[in-house]
């Protein structure tokens, strides 16, 4: 069991450093050994914009992804578009 949450909130407000420097995710509860590492699954996972200003978007198909990896499986698989390919990682994800 998790010890208590300490008096500090998370910058979501949903994140909760634990008084032995852990983080957990208030809104699914999910623990993580380190307070950044809440804060980053709440972003990508539980807000709006993937954390990143807007979730990243395929430039050819305009197709939506949870996060960058799933892009990077979809440049791939969808396009033949490998990152050793692109001129610049950010190229292809539309301004990512």
């Amino acid at each position: 069991m998790a010890p208590p949450p300490s008096s500090l909130s998370g910058l979501y407000g949903s994140v909760v450093r634990l008084r032995d420097g852990r983080g957990q995710c208030m809104e699914c509860g999910a623990a993580f050994s380190s307070y950044n590492s809440a804060l980053r699954h709440h972003r990508t996972a539980h807000c709006d914009d993937g954390g990143q200003g807007g979730r990243p978007r395929c430039s050819i198909c305009d197709r939506e992804y949870k996060n960058t990896n799933s892009l990077d499986q979809h440049l791939r698989t969808a396009h033949a578009i490998y990152q050793s390919d692109l001129p610049k990682k950010k190229a292809a994800r539309g301004g990512m």
